[in-house]
């Protein structure tokens, strides 16, 4: 696990006042999926290729993990989402896979995606990407001294 990311999370520790609060809002570990939602039904296409981020968020879990194991922080509240982005077009999917850095929209998902798609009106069919975030609250706490 970095250092560098429990050393942060001392950090903010140390500034915030003493009731403060730490929200932890981060990509869940899982990759993006793929959706068409079609008149007669909802396809899941298929996934990014996410697994060169995997490690950078299995290192922050660890992290967070950590600061709490310390007494530190204690976690309040616990719950994962999807956060769901809406594309109009295949060239709006194709600009979004572009646009990331480590997340990787493989051919055959997009072939998929413009089949799917090439003889619906586009009034009639909706691209979402879904991905899974985690949101966690913690609680500052002061340790005890002796």
């Amino acid at each position: 696990m970095p250092a560098g990311m429990v050393h942060t999370l001392q950090e903010i520790h140390r500034v915030l006042t003493s009731d403060g609060v730490l929200l932890d809002l981060r990509p869940a570990i899982g990759s993006r999926v793929v959706l068409v939602d079609l008149p007669y039904a909802t396809l899941n296409v298929g996934e990014f290729d996410s697994s060169a981020t995997t490690a950078d968020k299995q290192a922050a879990h660890d992290a967070i993990a950590q600061v709490v194991a310390q007494g530190q922080f204690v976690q309040e509240h616990l719950e994962t989402f999807d956060l769901t982005l809406a594309m109009d077009t295949v060239d709006d999917l194709r600009d979004y896979a572009d646009s990331l850095r480590r997340s990787i929209l493989p051919d055959d998902v997009l072939t998929q995606v413009e089949t799917l798609t090439a003889d619906e009106d586009p009034e009639t069919y909706a691209i979402r990407i879904r991905r899974p975030m985690h949101l966690a609250l913690y609680r500052k706490q002061i340790p005890n001294k002796p």
